[in-house]
Order: structure tokens, then sequence, then C-alpha cells
């Protein structure tokens, strides 16, 4: 639990009694800092080459990575976790330089991260520092915590802190009693300046002010599992922008919300980001961050064999439930079933639902966290379905806060409430049901986050560039539908050649555009275009002996273009909806 909001200051001033609240001017640190700028001027870094920026290689010693993460060390350090943090690297195995899997390759990766960082330096220089966690996650990729927070205080050591952790960032300003930003620097930004705006602690450096939070608030202390120290910080794989809001909505004693709903169009990641969610956030809760940390790189690098593995770790912390049109209370909360002895009676039991399982387990084991997810949520009767306890989900109403509610099941007579470690994550499809249809005593007591289309997922198949078809189809399903109708990027997002393009479209595209666009062949027409959807001109007359006068001469019977054994008029005329050229790479033998 975070301490009292002046308690901290007590603790300064008697730290202070034996500590300068500056660096003096022989401290080493002041000549190393100095040695790392005349090393690598500012204005030079997006000209690095691999040798002078990565780790691995037989100069190494002497490169960005290895000074920032060995050399500088005293200023901040940035030890643990692998070589991947860095972006590239030379991979003495394989005699090559490797790269993230995120770049094409090793020359587009290195290009990509000396520019952001160099970038990011620019925008620090001008002092737009609301703009930084932006620029950092555009340039550098989603978090790369330590090649973006490390550079910036040895450039400008009085605008940041030299702590490039983000739990770390947290743990202090929670001790300070401050409530923690999302981003990075936006967090580094607000812990330097409220120290700054205390009379006791304005007058310290950055340095002196780090050394003083370490020695007085060790993370590990913070009640939660230990996290690397002030000298081994590391650095997180890069996290999608959404786990870092989730964990931001859920983070601390007193999280924002223990009640989220992802929201949005089909095919948007809404159940594979909950999944994942799901087993990160449990595992950094219940066993400890380096866990956490360790899944997620298996994420990256698909090891389903240790993903499985980590999950186990975890696995009855989490229930999971689908809701449909059926779905009732007996099997949310709990309800009567019959059973059969061995003499062929029929007895009748009162049995718990999902709900109250986890709740029970949850309310026996105060200290790890539980969460329930619950897919569809939309699809069931909300009313039904949660009865009662649709106002004990709330965060104030939950066991052990001071509103807490609990109320007597109908059927069991227990007196039950939700613990306030329980968490519940639902997801919500769009096209099923708007949200502004949803129930409202579900909508007030739920945190919506809305996940849409992402164009730049999808890649480039056989010249045909996926994201611009993406955009294409979607702006026209939002003039001619609305916005919860889109497609989402996943339905090309694993597309790599022309059989899983074909696929992909005539399996799964064309026919959620045919269900959106039931019995209404002329706006199907208007989203596909002519090439895929062809017109049937032949008259009523042609095909019936007699004229039917029940028939609409204003219908159009329409046909969907298969391009049977034609992959190249398939690909020219995806290329043309998608309002961009095909882009055709011709091999050049010399």
């Amino acid at each position: 639990m975070a301490p009292a909001v002046n308690a901290w200051k007590f603790k300064l001033a008697d730290w202070l009694k034996h500590n300068p609240p500056v660096m003096p001017p022989d401290d080493q640190r002041r000549a190393l800092r100095a040695a790392f700028v005349d090393r690598f001027p500012k204005e030079q870094i997006s000209s690095l080459t691999f040798e002078e920026y990565a780790l691995g290689h037989t100069q190494s010693q002497d490169s960005f990575c290895y000074w920032l993460e060995w050399k500088t060390g005293p200023l901040g350090s940035v030890r643990g976790g692998n070589t991947w943090k860095w972006g590239v690297w030379w991979d003495k195995g394989s005699g090559s330089w490797k790269c993230n899997k995120v770049y094409s390759s090793p020359e587009e990766a290195l290009k990509e991260l000396t520019g952001g960082l160099s970038t990011l330096i620019t925008a620090a220089e001008q002092r737009r520092f609301d703009d930084l966690d932006r620029i950092g996650s555009e340039g550098l990729g989603p978090n790369r915590y330590a090649l973006r927070g490390k550079p910036l205080h040895l450039y400008f050591p009085d605008d940041f802190m030299p702590i490039v952790s983000y739990p770390h960032l947290e743990h202090f300003l929670i001790q300070l009693g401050q409530q923690p930003q999302s981003g990075l620097i936006a967090r580094n930004r607000q812990l330097l300046a409220y120290l700054r705006s205390q009379p006791e602690s304005q007058s310290m450096d950055t340095q002196q002010m780090s050394v003083f939070l370490y020695n007085t608030f060790p993370p590990s202390e913070s009640g939660r599992p230990p996290a690397p120290g002030p000298e081994e910080q590391g650095d997180d794989p890069p996290l999608p922008a959404m786990l870092e809001q989730l964990l931001l909505l859920t983070q601390g004693d007193k999280p924002i919300t223990r009640n989220i709903i992802l929201f949005g169009p089909p095919g948007t990641g809404k159940t594979w980001i909950t999944n994942h969610f799901a087993t990160y956030f449990l595992l950094r809760h219940n066993v400890s961050h380096e866990k956490a940390a360790a899944y997620w790189q298996a994420v990256e690098d698909q090891n389903l064999e240790l993903q499985r593995g980590l999950r186990q770790k975890v696995h009855g912390a989490m229930s999971f439930v689908t809701f449909h049109q059926s779905f009732a209370y007996e099997e949310f909360i709990e309800g009567i079933r019959p059973e059969t002895d061995a003499n062929g009676y029929i007895h009748y039991h009162v049995q718990p639902g999902v709900l109250r399982r986890i709740c029970e387990q949850a309310a026996a084991n105060e200290n790890n966290y539980y969460l329930l997810v619950i897919d569809e949520i939309n699809r069931a009767n909300i009313a039904k379905v949660f009865g009662e306890l649709i106002t004990l989900i709330e965060d104030d109403k939950r066991t052990g806060n001071a509103n807490e509610l609990t109320v007597s099941l109908p059927y069991s007579r227990l007196e039950f409430g939700i613990p306030a470690n329980l968490f519940i994550l639902g997801t919500m499809n769009t096209a099923d049901r708007s949200i502004a249809l949803l129930d409202l005593a579900l909508r007030r007591r739920f945190t919506f986050i809305e996940l849409m289309p992402e164009p730049s997922q999808a890649p480039t198949v056989e010249g045909v560039d996926l994201s611009a078809l993406l955009v294409r189809l979607n702006d026209r399903i939002i003039t001619l539908l609305d916005r919860d109708h889109q497609i989402g990027h996943s339905y090309f997002i694993d597309v790599n050649d022309i059989a899983n393009l074909r696929f992909a479209w005539y399996h799964r595209v064309v026919p959620l555009l045919q269900e959106y666009f039931y019995n209404d062949n002329e706006r199907l027409m208007a989203v596909l275009g002519n090439n895929f959807v062809r017109q049937n001109n032949q008259s009523a007359n042609q095909l019936f002996d007699v004229g039917l006068d029940f028939i609409d001469p204003e219908r159009h019977i329409v046909t969907i273009n298969r391009f049977e054994g034609q992959d190249e008029e398939f690909l020219k005329a995806l290329a043309q909806l998608s309002g961009k050229p095909r882009q055709i790479i011709t091999a050049v033998i010399q």
C-alpha cells in the first residue's frame, strides 16, 4: 500500500543529512556522461553503422548500445533481458546481423532505429515533451523503453529522470501519492515535475533524486512480485498499445477500474488481445514481472510451447465463458440442477455458476488476482444473466471496500459479494449489436475501450497492397452502412501468398459483406465493384414460360466472380478495388 502522502518528505530530510542534493563536481558520473556525449554526438545518431550501434560483434564494446547498457551503468542501468531489446544485433552462431521480427531486414531495422532515435532526441531538444511517447512509439516500437529513456537522460539530464523501467516509475509515483500517467516519458516527466514542485526536493539533481528513490523505496518492497533493482532495470518486450492501456487501467492497489469491455467490428483482435492480456496480467501480478515478460517474448517469437507452459502457472486464476441468447442466471450465478443417484431417484441440488465459482476462489486467496473473461457479452440478456448482482460488480461495492454490498442468493441463501481481487474483461462485436443498444445498467458499470481496424497491419501480397484494400472497403462500408460493420485487419494479417489470399477473400471477407448487405445487391456491388459482383441481365420472361406479375422488375440478380484459374486477373481486380496500383517486383538476373 502507498504510504501517507507526506511520509516520504521525512525520509528525504533524513537521507539528505548523509547525502548531497546534487552530484559533487568530482563525481565520476559527471565525467562519464560527458564522455558519452563526446563519443556519440546527438547530431550523428541517425548515421550510426551496425558496428557503431549494435552489440554482439568483436568491436561492440565501443558501440552505442554497449555504452548505454554497460559503460554508463552508474548513470542509470538498463542491464537485463536480451540483445533483442536494442532491435538489431550480431548473431555469432549464424555469423550475420539479426533483428526483431517487426522489421523486414537488419538494414531496415538499423535505419528505423537510428532515425527514430534521432527524431526523438530532436523533439526533446525542441522541448516537445508531450509528443515524445508518440514519437518514441512510432519510431522505435511500442515500448523499447531502454532505447527511449536512457539516451534522453544522458543528453538532457536536467529534463529527464535516469529511470527507464515502466513499473519502477509506477511504483515511485504511487509511493509519492501520485496517480501514474500513461506512457514512459510522460511518467518520467510526471515524477520529475512532482519532485521539483516540492520545496524539500526542488534543489536536487535528477541523479540524486533517483538514488534517493531507489534507496528509500526499493521496487521489491512495493507489495508486488519483485522487479529488477536499480542496477538492473531491464527492458520489457514491446507490448501493443492496447495492452499498455489495459495495464494502466488495472494497475496498483486502487485500479481505475476492474470491469472492462473491449468493443469493435469483427476481426479487430478483441479475443486475441483478451486472451494474451489475461495471461500476461495474471503472470505479472500472481507470479513475477519476469515471467510476464517471458510470456510476451514467447508471443512475439510465436513459441507456443513456452506460452502453454507459462499459461499453466495461472490456469486456475482465470475463467472463460461465452454469452449467447439462451445463457441464463442459473449458469452464471447459481441454479438448481437435477441429479440421478444409483437407484434411479432424482435429486435436486444447487450448483454454483461461472461467476460464483471464481468469486469463491478469489475470496479464498486474497493475495492473488483473478480474471473472468466474458466473450460476446452483448449477446445475452444482461438483466436476466446478472440479476441482482449487477450492482455488486461496481468497484466501490466490492467486498473489503467502504461501500461494500452483499446479497442473499435466491437458491443457496448464501450471503454473497464480489471480491476486490476479481477483474472482469468482456468483449463485444459491434456488428452484432451496437454499443448504443447495450443494457444501460451494464454500460454504467464497465469501462469501454474501442478496437478499430488497423489497416497498417495488413501486408502486401503478390503486389496487392491489402492495407489500401482494407481502407477502401471500410470507407465504402462506413458510407453505405456505418462504422460498426467495418472489416478488421485480422482477416488479412496472416495472408502470405495467393492461395491464402483467395481463401481469406472468398471464404471470409465476401461472405461477411454478403451478410451485411443481405438482399441488397446494389450496395453489395457498390462495395465490391463490378469486377467481383456481376449483374445478371437475363429478364424474367427469359427464365419462365409465363409472365409473373409478382416479380419485381427492378430487382437485380447478381453473382460473385471468383476468377477461377485466373490468378493474374484476380490480383488485378483486387489492386483496382484498392485504388493503388499493383507493385510487381521483377527479378534482375546479372
